[in-house]
């Protein structure tokens, strides 16, 4: 791999890129489809043995990134995320709406970790509607 070694990398790609006729639209397409499949399959809710839900939320560029987190005995993945301007229980309502039409059953005894202050009480209420 002439260049790596040399750190010549701009190089190396243009030479390799030009040796297989990679394109950039090839490549784009390759990502487009690949992560098309990667978020079928986070959006597929796997619901045996789902062990805990935790439901939280953090500050990003003055918005609330409200996360949902599903974990299995062995394995911790995103479930949904919503963005919203507080930690209200109408983005909770929501993000938890969504999980339900998904297949979630919240009447199954599993841990649910639902942290904020206002508006746990309410949203928990939406969703089991």
């Amino acid at each position: 791999m002439l260049g790596l070694s040399t750190r010549k990398y701009g190089q190396a790609v243009r030479e390799f890129s030009e040796a297989y006729g990679l394109e950039k639209s090839a490549i784009s397409e390759h990502f487009i489809e690949a992560s098309r499949e990667k978020l079928k399959g986070m959006m597929e809710l796997d619901k045996t043995r789902l062990c805990a839900l935790l439901i939280d939320a953090t500050p990003f560029e003055g918005q609330q990134m409200v996360a949902a987190l599903g974990m299995w005995t062995s394995v911790k993945r995103s479930l949904g995320i919503r963005q919203g301007a507080t930690e209200n229980a109408t983005v909770i309502g929501e993000l938890l709406g969504d999980l339900v039409e998904r297949g979630l059953d919240l009447s199954e005894p599993r841990l649910y970790v639902l942290r904020w202050r206002q508006g746990a009480d309410r949203c928990g209420e939406k969703a089991r509607r």
